[in-house]
C-alpha cells in the first residue's frame, strides 16, 4: 500500500529528523526486517571489517600483489581472469542486495495491509535489480576512471623515493579529482536507486516508465533527499569502522593465542565468543540497513499508510 500522492505543504509533512524517528521506532518493533537488512549488508560491505581484522593488507602488500600481476608470465590474462571472477561475485552479490531489499520493501508496504497482486517475489525483485545497476552507473563509470588513473601514476610513485607521505597518501592526492567524482556518483546512486528501486518494486507502470518517474520524484526534493543519503552514509561508515576496529582489538590477542595452542579449550571458547560477537555486529547493521531503508520509504513517500500516520498525524507523506 502506498501513500497517496500529495503536496508537501498541503500535507504538512515531517522533517528529516522526525521521519527518521519513525523510522527507528517501526524498525524496533519489526525486528524480522533485520534479517533481510543483514543479508543486504553482508553481500555489500558488510564483511569487509571481518576480513580486515583477520588479516588487513598493508599498502607494501598491496603494491607487491599488482607488481607480481604485471610481471607474471601469463599476463594479461591473469589479469583478465582475476576481473571476470571480481564481476561474476559483484553480480551474485548485487542478486542477493536486490532479493533482501525486495523483502524490506514489500514488508514495509505491508505494514497497512494486504500488498496487491503485483507478480511474483522473482518478478519483482528483477525489477529491483535493474532498477539498482542502472542506478550505480555512474559510479560504476567513476570507479573505472579511478582504476584507469591509478595503474597510470601507481608504478610512478612505487617506485619513486618516499618524499611526500606514504604511497597511499601521494595516491590519494595525485587522483583527487577523480575521488571527488567518485564521491558525487556514490551520491547520485544513493538518491536514485532509492527511487527507482520503489517504483520498480510497484507493478502499476513498466520499467522503463519507473525510471522516469523515480528521477521525478528526485527532482522534486533534491536537496532532502541527498541530506538523506548524507547521513545514512555516515552512520554506514560509522558502523563499518567501528565493526573494525572492534573486530580488530578483538581478533589479535584470539590469533596469538590460535598460532600458540590450536587444541586448547579456552582458546576455542575465545573463538566462540569472537564468533558471537561477530553475528551480534552483522545484526546492528541489519538493523540500520532495514532503518535506512525505511527512513527512504517515508521520505519518498512509499511507506505503509499505518507508517506514515505514526510520523504525521495526516495519513499522507509528501511526495
Amino acid at each position: 500500500m502506498t501513500v497517496p500522492q500529495t503536496n508537501e505543504a498541503e500535507a504538512g509533512g515531517p522533517g528529516m529528523i522526525s521521519s527518521a524517528r519513525v523510522s527507528v521506532q517501526l524498525i524496533a518493533d519489526r525486528s524480522d526486517l533485520w534479517v533481510p537488512g543483514a543479508l543486504a549488508t553482508l553481500a555489500f560491505l558488510g564483511w569487509l571489517p571481518l576480513v580486515l581484522a583477520l588479516a588487513a593488507p598493508t599498502a607494501g602488500d598491496v603494491a607487491f600483489f599488482a607488481t607480481s600481476l604485471a610481471t607474471a608470465s601469463n599476463f594479461p590474462l591473469n589479469v583478465v581472469l582475476l576481473g571476470a571472477f571480481i564481476v561474476f561475485g559483484a553480480v551474485s552479490a548485487s542478486l542477493l542486495i536486490a532479493g533482501a531489499e525486495t523483502l524490506l520493501l514489500r514488508a514495509l508496504r505491508e505494514v497497512g495491509g494486504p500488498l496487491p497482486d503485483d507478480g511474483t517475489f522473482d518478478q519483482a525483485m528483477l525489477r529491483v535489480w535493474g532498477a539498482q545497476l542502472v542506478a550505480a552507473i555512474p559510479a560504476l563509470v567513476a570507479v573505472a576512471a579511478l582504476g584507469a588513473g591509478l595503474a597510470a601514476v601507481g608504478p610512478g610513485e612505487y617506485q619513486s623515493p618516499d618524499i611526500g607521505g606514504p604511497i597511499l597518501l601521494r595516491l590519494a592526492g595525485d587522483l583527487w579529482p577523480m575521488e571527488l567524482a567518485l564521491l558525487v556518483a556514490i551520491l547520485i546512486w544513493q538518491v536514485y536507486g532509492a527511487a527507482a528501486v520503489r517504483r520498480a518494486d510497484e507493478s502499476g507502470s513498466g520499467f522503463m516508465r519507473a525510471l522516469r518517474e523515480a528521477a521525478r520524484d528526485v527532482r522534486r526534493r533534491p536537496l532532502r533527499l541527498a541530506g538523506v543519503a548524507v547521513g545514512t552514509a555516515l552512520l554506514d561508515a560509522a558502523w563499518l569502522i567501528g565493526s573494525w576496529i572492534l573486530l580488530g582489538r578483538l581478533w589479535s590477542p584470539i590469533g596469538a593465542l590460535l598460532a600458540g595452542r590450536l587444541t586448547d579449550l579456552g582458546t576455542a571458547l575465545l573463538l566462540v565468543a569472537f564468533i558471537a560477537i561477530w553475528l551480534c555486529v552483522v545484526a546492528i547493521g541489519g538493523a540500520l540497513h532495514a532503518w535506512s531503508s525505511a527512513w527512504w520509504s517515508l521520505e519518498l513517500g512509499y511507506a505503509a499508510g499505518e507508517v506514515a500516520r505514526s510520523g504525521t498525524g495526516e495519513g499522507a507523506l509528501p511526495r
